[in-house]
């Protein structure tokens, strides 16, 4: 399993404790593909946000000791919360057929979603 955590700045190379923000996911890792210019392409399924308590930095790569962070159950279906699923399902078939980078596997997998709440974690990476 990894922990996905993003940095609140991009451009430094190798990010300490300070640099990262404190709630990640915790995921995964389904496929990964070297693409032919060097870069590498990774689909991830996120199982749980965590919050990182320390991070251990020794070593070629970060290690972190977290605290899974307890979802907050998701209110009834309303017709409003069924309207917005829709949108946001349509605004992905949109950006897709307008050429963002997204796979397959992601269009699907939003497809079947029927949480709202997982389905607006999906979309957001």
């Amino acid at each position: 399993m990894i922990l996905l955590v993003c940095q609140k700045d991009l451009d430094k190379e190798e990010p300490q404790q300070n640099d990262l923000y404190g709630v990640g996911t915790v995921a995964v890792i389904m496929r990964m593909l070297k693409l032919p210019d060097g870069r590498i392409r990774i689909l991830v399924q996120g199982i749980s946000r965590a919050k990182v308590e320390e991070i251990n930095s020794g070593g070629e790569f970060l290690r972190a000791r977290l605290q899974v962070v307890e979802e907050v159950l998701a209110p009834e279906r309303s017709l409003e919360v069924e309207a917005l699923v829709r949108n946001v399902r349509g605004s992905m078939e949109k950006a897709a057929n307008l050429g963002k980078n997204i796979s397959p596997e992601v269009m699907a997998i939003i497809a079947n979603l029927d949480d709202a709440g997982r389905l607006a974690e999906s979309v957001c990476f």
